[in-house]
């Protein structure tokens, strides 16, 4: 696990790569395409019959954790250990998830979050010994003592490698860089290049046909486009057979700054996430994948600020996706979150009536309830207690199905917490607490430890600030 920009990618391909010198069998999933467990595992097996190893790299594992908690736990049943997985992903899209316990109890996390100290040093050292890059150095960073500079770049950075070469690089002038480069095309070539860059950072997985669609681009220019943009947008094989082939910026963080700057406002944004909807195939994989990740926290939907707005894009993500339970789950929750309980009620029944109950939605049902008892307005001490009594009810329910759904746990923790606030008894809390600890126990997440301390904490009325694990 790794924040974004950590190279995490490149350290899980160089592993890779050190790996297949040592003689084993080595792939990347394709990030766009679905991952088919059955297909792996029969490879797994066909490694066992010629005594050879696999190892399979899997990036944005998030985006695939329901095949992936299948896969391992199908390698775990046979006892076959020929195929290796290697995994990356984000903490905050990676930790709220449910994994199934073959992945901890088989397993090991690593995280790329910090450079060394060691490493800090040699980057110093370096600046030191070579004129080029000391000329570079912005004068407010080389002012400061060896000490000093090692001091900033671990506090004011967090040691993140991409932060912290921009912070002793002036920062500013990276972003000229690439504005400059913007500025130097051609309109038609700006157009096409900011609206990449812009999907990008929205999560959407942005192809060919997709483009075509969005900007109207006579399919006839699409080569020509491309070859003008040659080392600023690369375009990839998804799907050969189908005519899918993704375009991508050269990073991220690329990405991110010419979005910045060219879709400057939450307007357009807006218009942004409208257009693509708008022209958006769900009959293609790999758009099936970007309407998920549209509903991502932090860098789809959810990151505009007027929930009405959210609300009114995740409907129109239900109207062309009707058969997909994120955006419903979306809209459920912020309306729970508005108040509007009496619409949160008929989008949960309706999403019953379409799917049945999954774990989402048992702990959407729990929080409504909860958020019923705590802000229902002019109703009396004893009827909310009722109500979190049925909250308390409607959670053991769903922990019956889903024991091992940590988000649902901690729902049922909330009610805990609620119900000792107006009543002075522990017993929700306290069944609460050793649900989770047993989940803990099953799972191996360190997720869920964090959880319990977290309303332990809040039980005993010390202050708790979420840090960015808990996020």
């Amino acid at each position: 696990m790794a924040r974004a920009a950590s190279a995490k990618t490149t350290a899980a391909r160089q592993a890779l790569q050190q790996l297949q010198h040592e003689n084993y069998l080595c792939w990347e999933h394709k990030t766009d395409l679905p991952l088919l467990a059955e297909q792996w595992v029969s490879l797994a097996n066909e490694c066992r019959s010629q005594g050879r190893v696999g190892v399979l790299l899997i990036d944005d594992a998030h985006s695939h954790l329901y095949q992936i908690n299948d896969l391992g736990d199908q390698l775990f049943s046979e006892d076959n250990g020929h195929l290796k997985l290697i995994l990356t992903t984000t903490r905050h899209q990676w930790n709220p998830r449910v994994k199934s316990p073959t992945l901890y109890r088989n397993g090991k996390e690593f995280k790329l979050v910090r450079l060394s100290g060691e490493e800090i040093e040699r980057l110093l050292q370096l600046i030191d010994l070579v004129d080029p890059l000391r000329r570079l150095v912005e004068p407010m960073f080389s002012g400061f003592s060896r000490q000093e500079r090692r001091r900033r770049l671990m506090d004011r950075c967090e040691a993140d490698m991409f932060v912290c070469l921009k912070n002793i690089f002036a920062s500013e002038n990276f972003d000229d860089i690439i504005l400059r480069e913007y500025a130097d095309l051609a309109p038609e070539l700006q157009d096409i290049y900011r609206y990449v860059a812009a999907m990008e950072t929205a999560g959407v997985r942005v192809h060919r046909q997709l483009l075509i669609r969005l900007l109207r681009i006579p399919a006839g220019s699409i080569s020509a486009a491309l070859e003008r943009l040659t080392d600023i947008i690369s375009e990839y094989e998804v799907n050969a057979k189908e005519g899918i082939y993704g375009w991508r910026t050269r990073h991220p963080v690329i990405a991110e700054i010419v979005t910045r700057f060219k879709f400057n406002d939450i307007d357009k944004t807006v218009e942004l996430f409208d257009l693509v909807i708008a022209n958006l195939s769900p009959t293609y994989d790999i758009e099936m994948r970007t309407i998920r990740d549209l509903c991502s926290v932090g860098t789809g939907i959810p990151k505009i600020p007027d929930k009405e707005t959210q609300n009114r894009l995740f409907r129109k993500l239900m109207s062309a996706a009707p058969a997909e339970r994120v955006p419903r789950h979306r809209l459920i929750r912020n309306l729970i979150e508005a108040g509007a309980y009496e619409k949160a009620e008929t989008e949960i029944r309706i999403f019953e009536n379409d799917f049945g109950v999954d774990g989402p939605v048992f702990r959407y049902k729990v929080q409504l309830l909860l958020a019923r008892a705590q802000h229902a307005p002019g109703i009396l001490p004893e009827d909310r207690i009722q109500i979190l009594e049925s909250a308390r009810a409607v959670a053991l329910i769903g922990i019956a199905r889903f024991p091992l759904n940590k988000t649902l746990l901690s729902a049922y923790a909330e009610v805990g917490v609620e119900y000792y606030r107006r009543t002075g008894s522990y017993s929700s809390f306290d069944n609460a607490i050793t649900l989770l600890k047993a989940a803990e126990e099953t799972l191996g997440d360190p997720d869920v430890a964090r959880i319990i301390n977290r309303f332990v904490r809040r039980i005993q009325g010390q202050s708790y600030e979420a840090s960015d694990e808990d996020s």
